[in-house]
């Protein structure tokens, strides 16, 4: 706040009655409330029996009044003048002064103006003027308040406590202050949504350390209120913001702006000094942010939670940087935003670091000071609310549990190709939608058994030990979180445990069945095959098939190709120490230590010789697939990818019968997998193929499949950090790579995608301290003619 206008207030205050006559009002005349009856002024000896001119009407008694006619023009109109009285300027009245208007003046002047449908036009509005006064209220409730700059230092301010507390409320109406808005001591009070606040210059928040003010809104019945408009804003002394939901139905609190600048943002430090300032009354929770671009503070009416909240927002590059302060474990908690006042919350996905990275479902692997996380928002929304929410792994997940299976409950869509996942089903794929042609996943494939998902499984244990993504069972699916992004490009599947799939039909390893059936034929006696007594189990079904393996996942809308297409990022995370679940299928017919025999697990990290144990696994197969109904598509050509120009693209006939290519293979690990054998697969150059209904490389429809050789796609092993999630190796364990292309997987169903087999994974007790294993991998489906998806596989990753 700069020191001439505290200045000026006593150079205009002494020099105003030198500019006209001092007229008071003594209420009477016929009419109390008739500006031109003389008996209600005393005689100022002006030009007329009234003000008018320059001359300067007093309320300096316990008489006020109410204006409903328009008013000679005149110097200043001084409310509560050494006394407590009221003036209202209600419906039809309009009064237009040339010098200012004062409220709350001189000894105990308690002063109230009222505006209520009528208009004041001023120069400069003051209160709380001089010597002490009791206080001053000026009430907006309809009508105009302009405070203009026709006048010359102190042309077009609003004054809000000069020397000692004073109030301002704004219920409805227009406040139009055309220089800047100083609240130097005392309270703005913002009164439900229809009313609104402008200036034009700043908004000055306090004058010094001592000063006292506060900001209220209070909310009307729809969780509504007005906010305040400024160019500009700075605070200086001990402010705060009230938010007081007393008012509103039902509780629900909605998004507000509070306050909205033109071209200053809001500093670190005044967020930071207004957010710890807040002060609530019936609203659970709730807090300050920012917009994207920190020209708005914003209020959400979220739950809060006693430890966590945002500290501050800023725009870093492309995206925008959330600080959250928390105590609570990250992994529990996620970002919620909403693009506008009337848009519904969404949980929203986040990314690791201001370029983008990887998205994620919630804060685990935020970058954190040890109370603070850092947490990157992938795309700047300008005018975005955000907050944080909290709830368990218990709130959000369920193992296995009968439900729809063809339920498709969020989608992305690039270009008209469209891509449908179920958070009843582990999140996997059963929507795909091709320009022309319809959903190509119905009946046949809506199954959480089938539809597009990817899966592991190991030699060492029979490959019986089964961590899928979708559930179970055909039937019984993991029911998990997915979030979205704002702009409706990303789903990311927030990190659950993996379900272990009922198998092929011949190895029953569930005893129990109080969750979902097995669909196998009991037979007295102990009714599964791992050979324990689990008649007593904790945890019952839950704890035969819960892996030991979390997953997660992303799908993306394409961004590195020129035509439409999905990325889909994949992690299996052998996250926890091996437990009932794996000890089922280290017993009995499940096991096969020859033909999961691996003498050494790891290829350069960790260091050292790792032979695989019974809790690891052991030439491990992985695969990421869609199967497709044939009654809806059958392509007829599969393009395969010989060589590293379009014309070493072959479009070759389907037939019916499975096609597999190798397109990776290393024999030099023979030695380290006794048991394994290398399949002797015809070889392609290029892990892309691409199925179509025509021949012709240039015709659109087509469908491609890719899995590049990119680091996460050849180093697919990495060790994390368990606590934060950061890689801290990498290794390339792959001994076989293919492509799959199965016409006839059964009569009604196509199979298509990538399947890898690698030496195998630790378990979580013999990595290195604070670390697990984790298997990785990244899939796109490309939608164009056969040679824009060439042209676009290659600028995703070269080939």
């Amino acid at each position: 706040m700069t020191n001439w206008i505290i200045s000026s207030v006593l150079i205009s205050l002494v020099c105003a009655s030198a500019w006209g006559a001092n007229y008071l009002y003594e209420g009477s005349g016929i009419d109390p409330d008739e500006w031109l009856d003389d008996a209600n002024w005393s005689d100022g000896s002006g030009v007329a029996d009234w003000p008018t001119g320059s001359d300067n009407a007093l309320f300096s008694s316990s008489l006020g009044m109410t204006i409903t006619q328009t008013v000679p023009l005149h110097g200043q109109l001084q409310v509560g003048r050494g006394a407590t009285n009221a003036v209202i300027i209600g419906v039809g009245g309009a009064v237009y002064n040339s010098n200012q208007t004062v409220v709350g003046i001189t000894d105990h002047g308690q002063g109230t103006l009222i505006i209520d449908g009528g208009t004041l036009t001023t120069v400069r509005l003051r209160q709380g003027v001089l010597n002490e006064p009791a206080g001053s209220l000026v009430q907006v409730k309809g009508g105009v308040l302009d405070v203009n700059m026709t006048d010359s230092n102190t042309k077009g301010l609003l004054d809000i406590g000069e020397v000692v507390p004073a109030v301002f409320e704004l219920s409805g109406g227009v406040v139009s202050v055309e220089s800047s808005l100083n609240l130097h001591d005392g309270v703005l009070r913002v009164i439900g949504s229809q009313g609104m606040l402008s200036t034009l210059a700043g908004f000055y928040f306090g004058t010094g350390p001592a000063s006292d003010t506060a900001l209220i809104f209070e909310l009307d019945s729809e969780g509504g209120v007005s906010s305040v408009g400024a160019d500009s804003f700075e605070m200086n002394g001990v402010a705060s913001v009230e938010i007081d939901a007393s008012a509103v139905s039902g509780g629900e609190v909605l998004n507000l702006v509070l306050i909205d600048l033109g071209s200053d943002t809001f500093s670190a430090a005044e967020f930071s000094a207004l957010s710890n300032a807040l002060k609530t009354t019936w609203v659970q929770g709730g807090e300050l942010s920012l917009s994207g671009d920190r020209h708005q503070l914003l209020f959400t009416g979220t739950a809060g939670w006693e430890g966590t909240r945002i500290t501050s927002i800023d725009p870093v590059g492309g995206s925008v940087r959330l600080m959250v302060e928390t105590t609570e474990a990250p992994a529990n908690l996620s970002v919620l935003g909403c693009s506008g006042l009337t848009s519904e919350w969404r949980r929203i996905a986040l990314a690791t670091n201001a370029a983008g990275g990887f998205y994620e479902a919630d804060l685990s692997r935020a970058p954190s000071d040890g109370s603070n996380l850092t947490v990157y928002l992938p795309a700047s929304q300008q005018q975005a609310f955000y907050g944080i929410e909290k709830s368990s792994l218990a709130d959000r997940f369920t193992v296995a549990a009968e439900s729809d299976p063809a339920l498709t409950t969020h989608s992305i869509v690039s270009g008209g190709f469209e891509l449908g996942i179920s958070d009843v089903g582990g999140g996997y794929i059963n929507r795909l939608t091709l320009p022309g042609i319809g959903d190509v996943m119905g009946p046949v494939t809506d199954r959480y058994g089938r539809g597009g998902q990817s899966a592991i499984r190991d030699a060492l244990h029979g490959s019986r030990y089964n961590p899928t993504q979708a559930g179970f069972s055909d039937q019984a699916g993991t029911v998990c979180r997915v979030v979205e992004s704002l702009d409706n490009t990303v789903l990311a599947v927030a990190p659950r445990p993996c379900c272990l799939f009922r198998g092929d039909g011949k190895f029953d390893f569930t005893e129990w069945e109080n969750l979902v059936s097995d669909n196998y034929t009991e037979s007295g006696g102990s009714n599964d095959w791992d050979t324990i007594d689990e008649s007593l189990l904790a945890g019952q079904q839950a704890t035969e098939i819960t892996s030991e393996f979390d997953y997660f996942c992303t799908y993306e809308v394409c961004t590195n190709a020129s035509i439409p297409g999905f990325r889909h990022y994949y992690e299996y995370q052998y996250v926890r120490d091996p437990g009932h679940c794996i000890l089922q299928h280290n017993l009995g017919p499940l096991y096969d230590p020859v033909a999961g025999e691996v003498t050494d697990l790891s290829v350069d990290a960790p260091s050292g010789v790792d032979a695989a144990s019974s809790n690891d696994l052991g030439v491990l197969q992985f695969s990421i697939s869609i199967r497709m109904d044939r009654e809806l598509w059958a392509p007829e050509y599969c393009g395969r990818v010989y060589g590293l120009d379009i014309s070493d693209l072959a479009m070759e006939s389907r037939g019916s019968n499975a096609t597999v290519r190798t397109y990776y293979k290393n024999t030099e690990f023979a030695s380290r997998a006794p048991g394994y054998v290398f399949p002797s697969y015809a070889t392609v150059q290029v892990p892309l193929f691409i199925l179509a209904d025509s021949d012709d490389v240039d015709q659109s429809g087509a469908l491609g499949l890719y899995f590049p050789d990119s680091d996460i796609n050849v180093n697919s092993v990495v060790g994390v950090d368990s606590e934060s999630g950061v890689v801290v190796y990498k290794d390339d364990r792959r001994l076989h790579m293919e492509t799959r292309d199965s016409p006839f997987r059964i009569s009604t169903m196509q199979w298509d995608g990538f399947r890898g087999y690698l030496l195998g994974m630790l378990n979580p007790t013999r990595t290195p301290e604070g670390t697990h294993e984790v298997l990785r991998g990244e899939f796109y489906l490309l939608y164009g003619s056969p040679r824009e998806i060439f042209e676009s596989a290659q600028s995703i990753e070269a080939f």
